[in-house]
């Protein structure tokens, strides 16, 4: 019994959070692109996903997990500022909070990798994008 209710559980709450998802960003108006990575012993690789598209790369031995997280973000706006087909509204779904907050927060960057990742965002919001 304790399985089914924990099951529901989950259920209303993956269901209570699409639903606040598709209020906010609606399809119509947002595209909604996943991302993340896992490492394993030889290699570090992440994933984007989304519904026009979807890329993967292998970024070698040596990473962090933060730096895979951060890896796939700036993969992910590097292919959306030089894809044809224009988006104006851009919801990114990732996993990582530490990731987040570095690249959020209004102090000099503490890596080249959120240097960039700073610089693509100003270039994309300079062009009337808007990514979350």
């Amino acid at each position: 019994m304790l399985f089914d209710e924990c099951y529901d559980k989950v259920i209303k709450l993956k269901a209570a959070a699409l639903e606040t998802i598709y209020t906010k960003y609606p399809k119509n108006n947002w595209i909604h692109i996943c991302i993340d990575g896992s490492k394993i012993p030889d290699n570090v690789e992440v994933g984007v996903y989304s519904e026009l598209f979807a890329l993967y790369a292998f970024l070698g031995p040596f990473r962090t997990n933060f730096d895979l997280k951060l890896e796939a973000i700036i993969v992910l706006i590097e292919q959306i500022s030089v894809r044809t087909v224009q988006f104006k509204n851009i919801d990114i779904f990732a996993d990582s909070l530490s990731a987040i907050r570095a690249i959020a927060a209004h102090n000099i960057a503490e890596s080249k990798i959120i240097d960039s990742y700073r610089r693509t965002l100003d270039h994309l919001a300079s062009k009337g994008m808007t990514v979350v």
